[in-house]
């Protein structure tokens, strides 16, 4: 190869000079194996890396090369692998020989079908006792280990099991304590203009009066293209119990009609992965979707190379806190909506409690209720970027209740078409009204708006003549009610639109508790309100 040559020689010609050159470096019985068993695999991984070394900028690329010789992993001799990250090729072959080996090394999934001599139960026990004994589990090894035999066969290590075409109705709750893969049939191409529905490959019914599966530490359970309807307890888990240290991710499925005292379809404490999923229908007194008490990740799933598939948990509801979800610890929602769902009390989409970090990302809460914070309820720490809340209702902060103590950051995100509406309590002969503030936002804590857009929310309100005197409630803050404190409002941001029934069409500050660093010109414009329609009270001049 003429590195000095003016003439660079073509894209493919130079990468498998680059191979070939480096594989004579490094010329071993190890590599000739592997070269042998998964060459064209080696290849197209190296072709991958070189090119995208090749196009780092040169800091970065050094850095990477420095990084690559000093790694501690085992599989590549230490002398060898300071040798290749010297050059560009030689680092590209590094990660591609990290990559092989890798997935040489992971373990191989089994397959068990589910059928009438095998069912869903006994086939995730003998997955259990092929892990427990480190070897095939059949009948004779299983009169020779002590353990019952009910016709399913399993292997060591992971386990795929699939489901059969006809719904299927677990008998008893099931216990995941290795890892366990349930699969129903391959997703199919939805006709043109039509969505895709997660959870077409097979239909599983819990048992009665309990939750479908309780997954326990060091095991994991992943469902793919599945719906799972049913499932009832008086305590955690309507469908799925996912305790500390377990795992357990939704692929494309579907899990609806459960109720638990926390977390309707599911109750986390472990790691739980929610990708092109839908949660919907399901009741509880905390986290009618799901209550999560560990690390929760929801996003959309792609399928069938194209289809974009969002997570959707919707309809769902508490009788409490968090319609469609509770979060106590950490969660993470991207491109996913969250819609339709109501809380008794706070977070009718969402409630983040004082223990909850909380992160949106791209997605949409819309037509959500509760009595404060209709989409999103925060306690804590809450960050929303580039998402939509919209069309939601509470009576304090129709899309967002930021409660006091916490902080809430809104970056280039839209709240749009909430409303704060009244509400009538009588304790006595009197009738009283409460609510009617933020209709957009209503926030007791500290809140900074970047780049987002506050519009066409109302806070409605209430006149009432009673004999001794006229009486006005609600009707505060159409786009944000203040009794916090709101960062400077900056130009890049827009409050328009808003109403309120009587004070602060765009905003409302409670001077007793509220303080804000301070508007830009132009920001709080087109609001509507009888006194202060943009802002109430007018700041200072």
């Amino acid at each position: 190869m003429y590195y000095f040559s003016p003439c660079p020689l073509p894209a493919d010609e130079s990468v498998v000079s680059a191979w070939d050159s480096e594989l004579r470096r490094i010329k071993t019985p190890w590599i000739e194996r592997l070269l042998a068993e998964q060459g064209q695999e080696l290849f197209q991984r190296f072709t991958a890396s070189y090119n995208e070394l090749r196009a780092l900028p040169r800091n970065a690329r050094r850095a990477l090369q420095r990084k690559l010789a000093r790694s501690e992993d085992g599989t590549i001799p230490a002398e060898w692998r300071r040798r290749l990250a010297y050059s560009i090729a030689g680092a590209a072959l590094l990660v591609a020989l990290g990559q092989t080996m890798a997935e040489a090394a992971a373990p191989k999934v089994s397959t068990i079908k589910v059928s009438a001599k095998c069912t869903l139960y006994n086939a995730i026990n003998a997955a259990y006792y092929a892990n427990v004994i480190n070897q095939p589990f059949n009948k004779k090894t299983a009169y020779y280990y002590g353990f019952y035999y009910h016709g399913c066969k399993a292997a060591p290590g992971p386990n795929a099991i699939i489901l059969p075409k006809t719904a299927y109705t677990l008998q008893y709750p099931a216990i995941i304590r290795s890892p366990i893969i349930i699969q129903g049939a391959k997703p199919k191409k939805p006709k043109k203009g039509q969505p895709f529905i997660p959870g077409t490959g097979g239909t599983l019914h819990a048992p009665a009066g309990s939750a479908a599966f309780y997954v326990y530490y060091g095991a994991s359970l992943s469902l793919y293209n599945v719906t799972i309807t049913g499932g009832a307890t008086s305590g955690y888990g309507g469908v799925i119990y996912n305790g500390n240290g377990a795992s357990t991710s939704l692929n494309i499925s579907a899990i609806s009609g459960a109720s638990a005292f926390r977390g309707g379809g599911i109750f986390n404490s472990g790691n739980l992965t929610i990708t092109g999923s839908k949660i919907s229908g399901n009741t509880a007194s905390y986290g009618g979707g799901i209550y999560n008490y560990g690390n929760l990740s929801v996003s959309s799933a792609t399928v069938l190379g194209t289809v974009v598939v969002s997570s959707t948990i919707t309809g769902n509801h508490a009788d409490y806190h968090g319609g469609g979800i509770y979060n106590s610890y950490s969660a993470t929602i991207s491109n996913s909506t969250i819609s339709d769902n109501t809380a008794a009390r706070n977070g009718g989409g969402t409630a983040n409690s004082a223990s909850g970090t909380l992160s949106i990302t791209s997605s949409t809460l819309t037509g959500n209720d509760a009595d404060k914070g209709g989409a999103l309820h925060n306690a804590y720490n809450l960050a929303v970027t580039s998402s939509t809340i919209s069309n939601s209702t509470a009576h304090y902060g129709g899309g967002l209740y930021n409660y006091s103590g916490t902080y809430a950051t809104l970056t280039g995100s839209t709240v749009s078409g909430n409303q704060a509406t009244i509400f009538q309590y009588t304790p006595n002969i009197q009738t009283y009204y409460y609510g009617g503030k933020g209709g957009g936002i209503n926030n007791h804590g500290g809140l900074t708006l970047n780049s987002s857009t506050i519009t066409g929310n109302t806070a409605q309100g209430k006149k009432v003549v009673y004999s001794d005197q006229t009486s006005y409630y609600g009707g505060k803050g159409g786009g944000i009610y203040n009794a916090g404190n709101i960062d400077y409002i900056d130009n890049t941001n827009q409050i328009t639109t808003n109403h309120a029934n009587y004070y602060g069409g765009g905003l409302f500050n409670y001077e007793a508790t509220g303080t804000y660093a301070g508007v830009a010109t132009g920001v709080i414009t087109g609001n509507t309100a009888p006194t202060g329609p943009d802002i109430f009270p007018l700041p200072p001049p």
